[in-house]
């Protein structure tokens, strides 16, 4: 190494030594800046005190002090008693129904501006229609009625809402009366489809308890003819054993009595008769 890179060497150590020693004469660290006498008393008070740290507050659910008076938090109490909401059940019934803007969607219910006697009269034409006899029946009865009853709710909310768009077509908001309108549409044929639906279901669950009622009746009827038949061979079978017995019978007592106290059997009287018929009908017709 030359001299120069030896004396600018010595110059870089000394100055990191100077560092090191004083540094205070760096310009680029910075000072901590040294707080008031008030301000580190207190800092040291709240080092030396047993103090609650907030995580503890928290942790333990500790509310913090309130700084509202006496008067203040009697007061407050007796107005929360004024906002309680309402306590019947009548107008808790009212309440429930505040949101409810068109009653489309959701639990079925009577809107107060809805005649219930009108909807006790469908009621009725409905089940005395279809006249449902079984739980699963009424259920079909009930939905038709309900999804019938909310088609008519958006028929009626659609004249509404188009009245209202012809007798002031300037003022009204044309952006939002299309979206209720298109809301009220798709309603209607939800609850179309829905009604038609339950109606088909309904049809479709009496037809099958009237065909397995005919299919009933038909094995019935057909295990009536099975045993009127069986019955009707009896009686023919019993009636052949009464002609043999009756044949047998007669063919051992029926004799005819001849001069000197000779007799003719059955199949000798037979024999004659037939042959006396014979002989009749030759003659007959040998005349003619």
């Amino acid at each position: 190494m030359s001299k120069r890179s030896d004396r600018r060497a010595a110059e870089r150590a000394a100055h990191k030594t100077a560092k090191i020693q004083n540094p205070a004469t760096t310009p680029h660290l910075v000072q901590p800046c040294a707080l008031p006498a008030p301000a580190e008393q207190s800092l040291a008070a709240a080092a030396s005190s047993n103090a609650t740290p907030i995580e503890d507050l928290i942790a333990n659910n500790v509310q913090p002090k309130s700084h509202a008076s006496p008067s203040q938090i009697a007061a407050n109490r007796e107005n929360a008693k004024l906002s309680t909401g309402p306590v019947t059940p009548e107008g808790k019934l009212a309440v429930s129904q505040n949101r409810r803007s068109h009653g489309l969607l959701g639990a079925f219910g009577i809107l107060p501006n809805e005649r219930l006697s009108v909807f006790d009269d469908l009621v009725q034409s409905v089940h005395q229609e279809y006249n449902p006899q079984t739980d699963t029946e009424r259920r079909l009865a009930d939905s038709i009625v309900q999804h019938y009853w909310l088609m008519q709710r958006a028929i009626r909310l659609q004249e509404a809402l188009l009245q209202s768009i012809a007798a002031d077509p300037v003022t009204t908001a044309i952006s939002t009366d299309n979206q209720k309108l298109s809301l009220f549409l798709r309603y209607q044929t939800t609850h179309e489809r829905a009604y038609y639906k339950a109606q088909r279901e309904l049809q479709n669950l009496r037809k099958d308890q009237q065909k397995q009622a005919q299919a009933a009746q038909i094995g019935f009827e057909s295990q009536n003819r099975n045993q009127e038949a069986h019955e009707a061979r009896v009686r023919l079978t019993n009636a052949r054993a009464q002609n043999l017995e009756i044949d047998t019978a007669c063919r051992q007592t029926m004799e005819v009595p001849l001069p000197g106290n000779g007799r003719l059997s059955f199949e000798q009287i037979l024999h004659a008769y037939t042959v006396g018929i014979a002989t009749a009908v030759y003659q007959n017709q040998a005349q003619t």
